[in-house]
C-alpha cells in the first residue's frame, strides 16, 4: 500500500469525499487558456527525462506501467510533471496525478487532432460526444472528449487506486463536483495546469 502523507484517514485513504451533483464533463470558455497552453506545450514536443521516468515507473504497478507506456510521449512528459508537482502528498497522489490522462491514448490523435477535438468540445460538446459511432476523425474526437471516463475505466480494469480512478474521471469537472478531498483536488488541479 502506498503512503499518503497528508491528508489521510487511519486506513490510509484520502478523506473528505463528496458525491458529485452531476458528473457530466463540459468544456467552457474558461478552459481556453488551459487548452491553448497545453497545445503550445504539445508543439514543443517535450520528451520524458529518463531519471524522472524511472522514478515514476517505480511507483506504478505492472498494469499501471502498461497504461503509462502506451501514452504519447508528450503525455508521458506531462504525467511526470504532474506527479512531481504533488509528490509531497505521497505516492498514491503522485500516481493519480500521473495517470489522469491515460484515456487520451484511445483517441489516437496527434496535436492537430487534439486541437480540433478541444475546440469541438468548446463549441459543440454534446454533439461531438455523440460522434462515437460515426467512424474516422469524428469517432476519434468523441473518444478524446470522453477521455476522462475512458481513462477511469482503464484504470479500474488495471486495479488502480480509487483516487487514481476518481481523478481520471473528475479532472475536468468543476471543483464543486469533485469527490476527492478539496486540498488534494486543488493540488491535483494545479499540477495539471
Amino acid at each position: 500500500m502506498t503512503e499518503i502523507r497528508e491528508p489521510h484517514t487511519a486506513d490510509g485513504a484520502v478523506s473528505g469525499a463528496r458525491k458529485p451533483a452531476d458528473s457530466t464533463q463540459v468544456y467552457s470558455w474558461r478552459d481556453v487558456p488551459h487548452l491553448a497552453q497545453r497545445t503550445l506545450w504539445s508543439l514543443r514536443k517535450p520528451v520524458p527525462d529518463a531519471a524522472d521516468e524511472a522514478w515514476l515507473l517505480s511507483l506504478l504497478t505492472p498494469n499501471e506501467s502498461v497504461l503509462y507506456r502506451q501514452m504519447a510521449e508528450v503525455d508521458r512528459a506531462h504525467a511526470i510533471s504532474c506527479a512531481r508537482s504533488v509528490s509531497t502528498f505521497g505516492d498514491e497522489v503522485a500516481v493519480a496525478s500521473a495517470l489522469h490522462d491515460v484515456g487520451k491514448t484511445q483517441a489516437g490523435l496527434g496535436t492537430p487532432g487534439r486541437v480540433a477535438a478541444s475546440f469541438a468540445g468548446l463549441l459543440i460538446y454534446e454533439q461531438a460526444r455523440g460522434w462515437g459511432d460515426k467512424g474516422g476523425i469524428r469517432a476519434q474526437i468523441a473518444s478524446y472528449l470522453d477521455h476522462s471516463n475512458i481513462g477511469a475505466t482503464e484504470l479500474a480494469n488495471a486495479g488502480a487506486s480509487e483516487l487514481a480512478i476518481s481523478w481520471a474521471r473528475e479532472h475536468h469537472l468543476p471543483a464543486d463536483q469533485i469527490t476527492i478531498k478539496p486540498v488534494v483536488a486543488a493540488a491535483l488541479k494545479k499540477a495539471d495546469e
